[in-house]
């Protein structure tokens, strides 16, 4: 198995994953953060909302095979 994607690899992936995104949304006012930018689209709570939900519904369908 190739190294670079190690389970060691992914947790460090998701741990810079998470930094990130933490540091954006500690940068995003409440408002910006509930307004979506127009009718018909989601804001950026939404898409985190999202993203968090469905990863972690994908997470424990990877997470056998990565380990």
């Amino acid at each position: 198995m190739n190294e670079k994607y190690s389970y060691n690899w992914y947790l460090e992936q998701f741990e810079d994953a998470k930094e990130t995104a933490e540091k954006f949304l500690l940068s995003v006012d409440e408002v910006r953060f509930l307004q979506p930018p127009a009718q018909g689209r989601w804001s950026v709570a939404e898409c985190y909302g999202h993203l968090i939900k469905f990863g972690n519904l994908y997470l424990k369908n990877v997470e056998p095979g990565i380990t």
